[in-house]
């Protein structure tokens, strides 16, 4: 028998990133209405909502704590200018939530073999990051499956380091993605919330855009 699933509560008020099916912001919403089945979510400045169609498949994303987040599946069913409803709604694993959503960075730091491996670091620069892993540039071309310690990358001005173990994936050349390691729950949760805090700082940069 397949597990019971998850219930989805949405309460009015609720702050809720809108993303599409590639995990890019669309906008920032807030929940007018929920009746178990079908959200209506508002633009949170209480602006005009993009246009959409019918059936899109979308993502919600909204936050249990600071650095925890739920993760909701969804198809638009209807829209105005002032909201989107969206029906279909599934949870998406948890292991998804903690690992898929990608955020653009420029941070330097310091990369190497694996300690006890030899070698000396060299620097680098990331470029992207996510839960899961990161994608660094280097002027040092490693090879696929070698392990690395980068070190010393300042993800948030004024905020302490991250170290990472990571196993490199794929290499074109200078550039680099790699694949986390070794890295426990505490850890990864700083992660999350760093991430979290950068793209929250992003979407209030747009907004003063507009």
């Amino acid at each position: 028998m397949p597990a019971e699933e998850k219930k989805i509560e949405l309460s009015p008020g609720l702050s809720v990133e809108v993303l599409n099916s590639d995990n890019k912001l669309i906008f920032l919403g807030r929940v007018s209405k929920f009746d178990g089945k079908v959200v209506e979510i508002t633009e949170a400045a209480g602006l005009q909502v993009p246009p959409v169609l019918y059936n899109t498949e979308v993502k919600l994303r909204y936050f249990l704590t600071d650095i925890r987040s739920a993760v909701l599946l969804g198809q638009v069913c209807g829209s105005t200018e002032l909201f989107w409803k969206i029906d279909r709604l599934a949870n998406l694993f948890t292991k998804e939530n903690r690992t898929f959503f990608r955020q653009e960075v420029s941070s330097n730091a310091l990369v190497g073999p694996y300690r006890g491996s030899g070698g000396t670091t060299v620097p680098c620069q990331i470029m992207d990051i996510s839960g899961g892993g990161l994608c660094f540039l280097c002027e040092k071309e490693f090879q696929a499956d070698e392990l690395l310690m980068i070190t010393g990358a300042q993800l948030i001005p004024g905020e302490p380091t991250f170290s990472f173990t990571c196993r490199v994936r794929r290499s074109d050349g200078q550039l680099h993605g790699c694949q986390f390691e070794r890295m426990e729950e505490k850890e990864q949760d700083r992660l999350l919330g760093a991430i979290f805090a950068m793209q929250r700082k992003n979407i209030q940069r747009r907004r003063q855009m507009m």
